[in-house]
């Protein structure tokens, strides 16, 4: 039955009202906590049992706001996995013994990463460029002779392809793109994508 091992832990809960059982320290119950590491984005949803917890950007620690009895079995698993990212569980399940649960641990690795690179030389309003159905308009540099850096708002997935051309010229100018064509790498964002405008 779904709903057996809540059925389980209320019926031990009234047993240890009732005095009918042994029911440890905290009044019967433990809580559930852990570590977090390497969550960047929103979404994270963790589950245990009937309890749901959403887990937000940034955060190190987690607790479930609903304790578990004493002696009976807890396991931790994703509900949801966040934008952009894959977090697994060590340590997530078990059986709870007087003491808080604190040595879950969630680790959240990106799978996902940014697309940019650097451009140089434009003076003219008006430049697009765009990569698959991503377009971004760069505005006219405050120093041309210098190198400024840009970066699409939206990530690309790690091993996906990519390829960004230039959509709309400058006013005025033309600029060309090296390293346009590639390859998503693993574990950290691409930033070699060279715009020139003459």
């Amino acid at each position: 039955m779904k709903n057996y091992p809540v059925f389980i832990r209320a019926l031990a809960a009234l047993a240890c009202a009732l005095g009918l059982a042994s029911c440890g320290g905290n009044g019967g119950y433990v809580s559930l906590t852990g570590s977090i590491s390497g969550l960047t984005t929103s979404g994270l949803i963790l589950y245990d049992a009937s309890s749901l917890l959403s887990i937000s950007s940034g955060a190190t620690s987690f607790i479930f706001p609903t304790k578990v009895l004493s002696n009976y079995s807890y396991s931790v698993t994703v509900y949801s996995q966040p934008t952009d990212s894959t977090c697994t569980i060590t340590n997530g399940s078990g059986i709870a013994g007087t003491d808080d649960v604190s040595d879950i641990k969630v680790t959240c690795v990106a799978t996902s990463f940014k697309l940019g690179g650097t451009i140089t030389g434009l003076t003219g309003s008006g430049l697009e460029i765009v990569n698959g159905s991503n377009d971004l308009t760069i505005a006219a540099q405050t120093d041309p002779t210098k190198t400024d850096s840009w970066v699409f708002s939206t990530k690309v997935a790690e091993n996906s392809h990519y390829g960004v051309t230039i959509l709309n010229q400058p006013t005025g100018q033309t600029c060309t793109i090296a390293n346009a064509l590639g390859t998503m790498p693993a574990a950290d964002n691409l930033t070699s994508i060279a715009i020139t405008c003459t």
